[in-house]
């Protein structure tokens, strides 16, 4: 299996990267099969810290860890036609957006920029493929909704305490001004958002969380029912950083 994991711009703050691939190794090293294959998409403009612990700690290009091979590669920009052109050779790509990161989301992972060949090739489930289309209306409408020009500016900026600050800041006033109809999406999308955020083994020591392995079917049967309506009470920030789905209602 190969993956690939690179940002959907050059904004380096907080999106929960290394982490994301240091979970990554710790829950998939001990698995039998095939060696998995990771692939680090690292931009040039990297901040010295990062660009060192990559290169200096991990190891450059590649070192191998039990049943995973990480390959740490430098390019000037995501979009680079050569990174572009290699995308039909992975598995699976996954994006990162600072987006996400302002709001306190990680791993910081868009879901609607990430790829699997898994759903390109049919190879998910009848259940797993209809949430996944419904999901991503409703992701890409709340998006819409959503919007906010100057969060995005404070990104490009790289104003991350102001993006941070606005992203707590704007929600509100921006749904005061929505429809019955599209408060409800807008809810249920930013429900699921947090509920997809992911309590890392590899983080406990500084989250002071316990890391959380949710299979498959319970994260389906989460998303299914938020879309549903079934947790219309329970507060959005509830979901942050849980297990199953079910546990937002005992926090809340």
């Amino acid at each position: 299996m190969q993956f690939q994991h690179h940002e959907l711009d050059q904004e380096g703050d907080a999106l929960g990267r290394i982490v994301l691939v240091e979970e990554l190794i710790r829950r998939l090293a001990d698995r039998a099969g095939a060696t998995l294959n990771l692939f680090y998409m690292v931009h040039r403009n990297e901040p010295d810290s990062v660009r060192d612990m990559l290169t200096k700690e991990k190891g450059y290009p590649g070192d191998a860890t039990g049943g995973v091979n990480v390959f740490w590669i430098l390019n000037d920009a995501a979009t680079d036609p050569d990174i572009a052109a290699s995308n039909p050779f992975f598995d699976a790509s996954v994006f990162c957006t600072p987006v996400l990161g302002a709001q306190g989301l990680f791993p910081a992972i868009d879901p609607l920029a990430t790829r699997s060949r898994l759903v390109s090739e049919n190879a998910i489930d009848a259940d797993h493929a209809a949430l996944r289309v419904r999901l991503r209306d409703v992701l890409t409408r709340a998006k819409a909704l959503m919007s906010d020009p100057i969060m995005l500016e404070y990104i490009a900026c790289r104003a991350v305490p102001k993006a941070r600050r606005r992203a707590e800041s704007f929600p509100p006033q921006r749904l005061a001004e929505l429809t019955a109809e599209d408060r409800l999406l807008v809810s249920r999308a930013r429900k699921v958002e947090r509920f997809l955020t992911s309590p890392f083994f590899v983080a406990e020591p500084f989250s002071k969380r316990p890391g959380h392995f949710v299979p498959l079917r319970e994260t389906i049967a989460g998303c299914t029912a938020i879309l549903n309506g079934a947790y219309d009470d329970v507060p959005e920030n509830a979901f942050l950083y849980i297990g199953r789905a079910q546990e937002a209602r005992q926090r809340a």
